[in-house]
């Protein structure tokens, strides 16, 4: 049976000698030696009287060229593009330039990389991604096709859980196709280990980096610091006649941040109708990711019929994030802009002035993230003829992830005053706190700057002599002091995914094959939520109680509280207890016609 080579099949092929050429034409002899060899030939070739020429053979031994093996970053262009070209779909691709050596400290690195791909930032570092301008819960992520859980609330997959190390290629899936089981709406990340048994021999790769910031820390504290490291590792090897193949990996890192936060809202008119900046929040952040991840492959062929591999990843993420800083009530504080002295005006906008009678919320606040990733999946391709081909998979996937969000406010005293009481209408039975005088309050001078930072300047020394305190008197409402807020959800995500496929290919016809599948998944992922006030004590504001209004710092003032070995005898008021659940179940069947088609006759 003759094959039809279309015209692009053509022109990829004569890409492919021009490169080869080109790649010979490298380890070809020189040509003043090209030169030699042509006049030696010439001084063997004898003429006789008759004008007759007799030409004598040179008996050498003919020249074996060299192999010539391109790797390197040039490899993993060719491989991406590859990729690109046999696929079905419309797809991105990252390819590694060898092992161990995919771009990138994360896969959010390395998708960053990538064109109609966007990464965000959170914390100083690459973490969830944007597709052609749709948000992160619009996509998925799939290892070695197996669909991943997220540590997230909702199902947006944080990349930077994965070390890019492990991966030999990352596709991005742009367009549906019916095989791919978990796909999302913008687009799918499948993210390939590395498969021993394609590899031709041993092969290992060790990187270590040590990570030091120039920025003091801005905020030092437990679990932080401002240097890091980085140090990751993959061994692969075959055994058993190259039919047993093993991949580890191992990925461990320290990653610091250094953060200078500013967080302005809004801006409302003053008397004259000109912006000004209604408040803002001000911190110096110091952050620290610590991953420690491992991966296992072990791929089997026994023959030419079977290929079975287990892949297990498991990854523990811890984060420890120090914030602490300034909430600043300016034009939206409790006296809006009645102490607003206004200073520059340009183009409407109020570059500078002063606020006077300002109670600012010292924040001294402590995050922690704890999450932790395991992975399972065993796949197994059979290869039953030249015609046929099934494949029958299956993967299980779990996270848990537990944060505690803690904020601690202080200031120079309770916002409503030493004599705060709660005073009850007698009519209609309603009650309020009250109190006289309020806190001592300052002034603070602004300054916008031309690249949109925000400069203050306070009339007080706010490093000291302040108290553990409700500044603004946010807890009013519910009746107690609110000197801290405490967040503590706990997530846990799990999925379980079968399937199994059968594909012919046709080597003439309209179609290039035909595969036809059914699949199984089950996911169940809750997310509690725990949410606390934290007091003083003393209970809460009634007509015969006043509870305790403010309570110095037991250590430094630069304390978190619960934090660094300072005790604060914090009393939780609870705010939300709540549980969400969700469960999806679902099996389907699918048929992919993969069409073969024919450029004959395109013109460029």
């Amino acid at each position: 049976m003759v094959l039809k080579h279309n015209v692009l099949a053509t022109a990829v092929a004569s890409v492919c000698l021009g490169m080869c050429a080109v790649a010979n034409a490298g380890t070809a002899p020189l040509a003043s030696q090209q030169q030699d060899t042509q006049t030696t030939s010439s001084s063997n070739t004898k003429t006789d009287n008759n004008g007759k020429s007799d030409k004598t053979t040179d008996k050498r031994q003919p020249q074996k060229m060299a192999a010539v093996q391109v790797n390197g970053f040039v490899s993993s262009i060719e491989n991406s593009t590859a990729l690109k070209r046999n696929a079905n779909t419309i797809v991105e691709a990252v390819s590694a330039e060898q092992v161990g050596k995919l771009p990138g400290v994360s896969i959010a690195d390395t998708l960053g990389r990538l064109p109609g791909l966007a990464v965000q930032t959170v914390d100083g570092r690459p973490q969830v991604l944007t597709i052609h301008g749709l948000g992160p819960d619009f996509s998925t992520a799939l290892i070695n096709g197996g669909q991943q859980v997220s540590t997230n609330n909702n199902r947006d997959v944080a990349f930077d859980q994965y070390p890019s190390s492990w991966f030999d290629n990352v596709v991005v899936h742009l367009s549906p196709e019916a095989n791919l089981i978990g796909q999302g709406l913008a687009g799918t990340v499948d993210m390939h280990t590395i498969r021993p048994l394609d590899k031709s021999g041993p092969e290992a790769a060790v990187n270590a980096k040590y990570i030091g910031n120039s920025m003091s820390e801005l905020s030092p504290g437990k679990g932080v610091s401002n240097h890091g490291y980085n140090v990751n590792g993959v061994w692969v090897s075959q055994f058993a006649d190259h039919t047993i193949g093993v991949t580890l990996g191992v990925d461990l890192e320290n990653n610091p941040s250094q953060i200078e936060h500013q967080a302005p809202w809004g801006y409302p008119t003053d008397s004259n109708g000109d912006y000004v900046i209604g408040g803002s929040k001000n911190y110096g952040i110091t952050d620290s990711m610590k991953r420690n991840g491992f991966l296992a492959t072990v791929q089997w062929q026994p023959n030419e019929f079977y290929t079975g591999t287990i892949d297990i990843t498991a990854d523990n993420f811890k984060e420890v994030q120090q914030a602490k800083g300034m909430e600043l009530p300016l034009g939206y504080g409790p006296d809006g802009m009645t102490y607003l002295t206004p200073g520059t005006v340009s183009r409407g906008f109020v570059e500078n002035g002063t606020y006077d009678h300002v109670n600012p919320v010292i924040r001294n606040d402590f995050n922690s993230t704890t999450a932790r990733v395991y992975n399972f999946n065993w796949d197994n391709k059979f290869h039953i003829n030249e015609n046929w081909s099934a494949d029958l998979d299956g993967n299980y996937s779990r996270a848990t992830r537990r944060d505690v969000n803690l904020e601690s406010y202080s200031g120079t005293g309770y916002y409503y005053g030493p004599n705060a009481y709660y005073k009850v209408d007698p009519v209609t039975g309603n009650g309020s706190v009250t109190g006289s005088p309020h806190a001592p309050s300052g002034s603070f001078g602004f300054n916008e700057l031309g690249n949109g930072m925000l400069y203050v300047d306070p009339s007080m020394n706010y490093g000291s002599g302040m108290v553990l305190t409700d500044p603004q008197g946010w807890g009013a409402g519910n009746k107690v002091v609110q000197e801290g807020f405490i967040n503590a959800p706990h997530t846990v995500d799990y999925l379980a995914n079968l399937r199994l496929s059968v594909e012919r290919d046709f080597v003439s016809g309209p179609f290039s094959s035909l595969q036809f599948g059914a699949s199984y998944a089950t996911r169940n992922k809750t997310y509690n939520i725990d949410q606390n006030f934290l007091t003083l004590g003393g209970g809460s504001f009634s007509a015969t109680n006043t509870p305790v209004l403010s309570a110095p710092f037991s250590g430094s003032q630069r304390c978190t509280a619960g934090v660094d070995g300072h005790r604060l005898d914090a009393v939780l008021q609870p705010v939300l207890a709540d549980r969400q659940r969700h469960a999806d179940r679902g099996a389907g069947v699918y048929v992919l016609a993969a069409v073969a088609a024919e450029l004959e006759g395109a013109r460029a």
